[in-house]
């Protein structure tokens, strides 16, 4: 469970979000629709520990009871990428799948090459970050965050650059992650185009708007 306790975000003098109380529960589907410039990113980061709230806090939870952020695996899709545009996609993928080997969260064997597969990374291997297309990109880094067994998948737009087919494959991919790992999980999934046909059955959805944080049940 994460738990956002009169969360308050600012940077530098522009107040992003204020009053912000919201329970995210073991199991829980939430959608963040907001327009672009909202506040999503921001959200998403302060869940991550990425960015610091500016008052409030955020709780974690785990089998009941409080723990502190890095006892949480928490799996983190950003919306903007931040690698060397000279580095070869198959030495980011390894690089990944050789760090979560080593901490034990690794995914299972056959879901990793259902990944590989099916978001065509093969085709990827020897060319550099820099060169592959948008598209390619959120692909590639789709697949590296779904590498990880989590407590907690956090996606920010995952669905941007990409067209019908691959969201809605992506959408079948992350229900086949959720199934291969045997405890409750979480799933964040931020978004500016609202598509029913990859909600994964989201049971809330936050909505930014003028600075405040509204829950509906979905």
């Amino acid at each position: 469970m994460i738990a956002l306790e009169d969360v308050k975000l600012k940077k530098g003098d522009r107040l992003i979000i204020e009053n912000v109380n919201v329970i995210i529960n073991d199991s829980d589907r939430v959608l963040v629709f907001a327009r672009n410039g909202s506040g999503k990113s921001s959200l998403m980061k302060c869940l991550t520990g990425a960015e610091r709230v500016k008052s409030g806090e955020i709780k974690y939870h785990k089998y009941g009871s409080e723990v502190k952020r890095g006892e949480l695996v928490i799996s983190y899709l950003p919306e903007l990428y931040e690698f060397d545009d000279g580095i070869i996609v198959k030495q980011l993928f390894n690089g990944f799948y050789l760090a979560n080997k080593v901490n034990g969260s690794l995914a299972e064997r056959s879901f990793i090459e259902a990944i590989y597969n099916t978001l065509k990374i093969k085709e990827l291997e020897t060319q550099r970050f820099g060169t592959l297309s948008k598209g390619e990109k959120k692909r590639l880094l789709i697949a590296i965050t779904l590498l990880v067994k989590y407590d907690c998948l956090i996606l920010d737009e995952p669905y941007d650059g990409l067209d019908s087919e691959w969201r809605k494959l992506i959408a079948r991919l992350i229900e086949e992650s959720v199934r291969q790992i045997e405890a409750p999980v979480t799933i964040i999934i931020s978004s500016h185009i609202y598509d029913k046909t990859t909600d994964l059955n989201c049971n809330k959805i936050l909505t930014i708007d003028k600075n405040r944080v509204e829950v509906k049940a979905s």
